[in-house]
């Protein structure tokens, strides 16, 4: 029998500072300088720890990841802890600190790598300069990394819609990265385009149906590990005409699922669902929450 490959946990990254998370921020360094790395505890902790920012990960609300970034450009702290060391997260770490150096304005970034990790922050950017030196008994290297400025933040605007029939609830199947996963009706909102226009063209092109919207169903932000935020505006509506037409190039098929069929796509493993967006914004019309249309409002100015 083939071993079932184990999919590393979802996990979610927040800027703190030492006064809000100390407890967290302790645990998870304790465990892998202390007490992994027997780094003496007088030297881990500084009084630059509650001056400066931290970054702090979590998996199911546990801590299990750590970093910081100092006044003064220096990135350090960075700690994960062994169960949790898969799945990308240390990369997401370093690349939200990097980003929280650009948006403050830094030009570069330094930081002092173990020798043994030369290589990862080698894959993120930095270059290696001076010579080795001990720190807390262990081999380090300065490594630092020019930071260009900060981009504007741009976040992906979506439409999505719930559209019920007869206890289902209209879905696709689409291949993303090669995989196929359920999603409501959705896209991106385009130049030019009201949000209930961008709801009726992207359920016409993904089922062939023509969409009705009849509520607001909510405003879901989704700021994702690697960085990038979606907002996703989702409508309830019902459709018209009974045989979809020609359908956008990734879309598979659509299909009519129960709640419990769309539930349970999402317990396997990998989930079958393309985000978990999807069941938020099913749970949230059918426990009622909706808005009229009229709270959707496109303002045009004049030339």
């Amino acid at each position: 029998m083939t071993a079932l490959r184990k999919e590393t946990p979802a996990f979610t990254l927040e800027i703190t500072h030492w006064q809000d998370s100390e407890a967290d921020l302790k645990a998870v360094r304790r465990a892998v300088f202390i007490e992994e790395q027997q780094i003496p505890e007088v030297e881990e902790w500084d009084d630059e720890d509650a001056v400066c920012r931290h970054l702090l990960a979590r998996i199911a609300g546990r801590a299990v990841g750590t970093g910081r970034l100092l006044a003064d450009g220096k990135i350090g702290r960075m700690a994960v802890l062994a169960e949790a060391r898969a799945g990308g997260l240390g990369s997401a770490l370093l690349q939200r600190l990097l980003a929280l150096a650009r948006a403050d304005g830094h030009r570069e970034v330094y930081l002092h790598a173990q020798v043994t990790a030369l290589s990862f922050y080698a894959a993120h950017g930095f270059i290696a300069e001076g010579t080795v030196f001990d720190e807390c008994d262990i081999p380090h290297q300065r490594m630092r990394q020019a930071l260009p400025p900060a981009a504007l933040f741009v976040p992906h605007l979506t439409v999505a819609a719930i559209i019920e029939r007869d206890g289902r609830y209209l879905m696709v199947e689409e291949l993303v990265h090669d995989r196929a996963v359920f999603n409501q009706p959705a896209g991106h909102l385009e130049a030019h385009e009201t949000l209930l226009d961008a709801v009726v063209r992207e359920v016409r092109e993904e089922t062939g149906y023509r969409f009705v919207p009849e509520a607001l169903v909510g405003l879901y932000q989704w700021p994702r590990a690697d960085g990038e935020t979606y907002l996703r505006v989702a409508f309830s509506g019902r459709v018209e005409g009974d045989t979809p037409g020609p359908l956008d190039a990734d879309i598979l098929r659509t299909l009519w699922l129960t709640p419990q069929e769309i539930a349970m796509a999402g317990q396997e493993h990998p989930s079958r669902l393309r985000t978990a967006l999807v069941t938020q914004c099913l749970e949230d019309y059918r426990r009622g929450q909706t808005l009229p249309l009229e709270v959707c409002r496109t303002l045009r100015t004049q030339p």
